[in-house]
């Protein structure tokens, strides 16, 4: 299947969707809607699948001039979880210069006008949320079966956001990203956001951009940022592998089977096999 071209399985709605959706919202998300501008992008994926990287990335291509640090990068590319969760408005953003970029890790909602969604294998992910979550929620203490047995993961569980936002959406406004393809050519990936958002730099621009945010980059930055994480161990850091089918190195097949079994016919839909 062609990477960038996942089928809908509903015919696109485009704006007539978006009007719905903005009829049935409550006034407070209604003033969210208003917010949006036209251009701005919203690059939506399920937590742990290179958010922070992609994130990291785009920082870079809009600060040419700028040392994007790990901790400025979230200026250039806001996380707008709360701001959505909130029904508030993107207001306390207006000084972003169009298109303006925006993360966010929720489900599938029409009103967006422009999507950058970044799908990873989630057998990559399973384990990198359960570790995230092990190192980050102090009162988390189940075992990874039971983490992956469970439905209870933010914001949904993975097949339900997949579905949403490639298979039951409107995809005529979406930019489909693979996490494999972003670390196998990050160049041209982070070209096709870019022309995507209708964002014009040089191609030396983006070179620099892709080598500043390389994997050993972004973790050197990480403990400049938060120097214990290089005494801590890898389960601390934020950017932790990042490896391609690394799931292999860490899950057992017992682990491998929950997932399998639990999100095997989409991810058959959209190009990860499943093992048996």
């Amino acid at each position: 299947m062609d990477p960038s071209n996942v089928p809908s399985m509903k015919p696109p709605a485009g704006a007539a969707a978006r009007l719905r959706q903005w009829f049935r919202w409550p006034l407070g998300h209604r003033a969210f809607l208003d917010s949006i501008r036209p251009s701005d992008v919203f690059v939506v994926t399920y937590p742990r699948s290179g958010t922070t990287w992609l994130r990291y990335l785009i920082a870079n291509v809009l600060a040419p001039a700028e040392d994007v640090t790990f901790s400025t990068f979230r200026n250039y590319v806001p996380d707008i979880n709360d701001t959505y969760a909130a029904r508030t408005s993107l207001d306390v953003f207006l000084p972003l210069s169009s298109p303006r970029f925006f993360s966010f890790h929720g489900p599938y909602d029409p009103a967006l006008p422009k999507v950058v969604y970044l799908l990873r294998d989630p057998r990559d992910v399973m384990i990198s949320f359960y570790h995230y979550r092990r190192t980050r929620e102090q009162t988390y203490s189940g075992s990874l079966h039971d983490f992956l047995r469970s439905d209870d993961h933010y914001p949904c569980p993975w097949d339900q956001h997949v579905t949403g936002w490639l298979l039951n959406g409107v995809n005529d406004n979406i930019c489909l990203i693979r996490y494999e393809e972003l670390q196998r050519d990050t160049l041209t990936a982070v070209r096709r956001v870019l022309d995507f958002a209708d964002v014009h730099c040089k191609e030396d621009d983006i070179a620099r951009a892709v080598t500043a945010s390389g994997f050993d980059e972004m973790r050197s930055a990480e403990e400049r940022y938060t120097p214990d994480v290089s005494v801590t161990g890898e389960e601390k850091r934020f950017v932790r592998r990042g490896k391609i089918g690394g799931y292999a190195d860490e899950l057992d097949l017992q682990s491998i089977r929950i997932i399998e079994e639990k999100y095997g016919r989409v991810m058959r839909v959209v190009g990860y096999e499943p093992s048996s």
